[in-house]
């Protein structure tokens, strides 16, 4: 038969994102770090860079998604989410 004939092997564990290509030699996690900070920015203004708390919350936050391997998965979200943004499509 043919499944008799096919030899797959499945690798468990670990995380297979596909690489996110970044910007002028820029690590993955330092333009992740980059998109974040100017989020917080956006959506704090100056209370951004005076504001420990936030701060503190956000380097935690980014602390989590690195260790956990998932920095190319949220650029590439972030990636097509912001693609849309900028051509009025809905997201949410």
């Amino acid at each position: 038969a043919v499944a008799e004939r096919c030899n797959l092997e499945f690798e468990l564990g670990g995380n297979k994102f596909p690489a996110f290509p970044v910007p002028g030699g820029m690590t993955r996690e330092a333009y992740f770090r980059k998109l974040c900070g100017e989020g917080l920015r956006r959506r704090y203004g100056e209370r951004a860079g005076s504001d420990r708390e936030l701060q503190e919350r956000l380097e935690f936050e980014m602390g989590v998604i690195e260790k956990t391997g998932f920095v190319s998965y949220f650029l590439i979200v972030w990636d097509f989410i912001d693609h849309a943004k900028k051509r009025g499509i809905p997201v949410g």
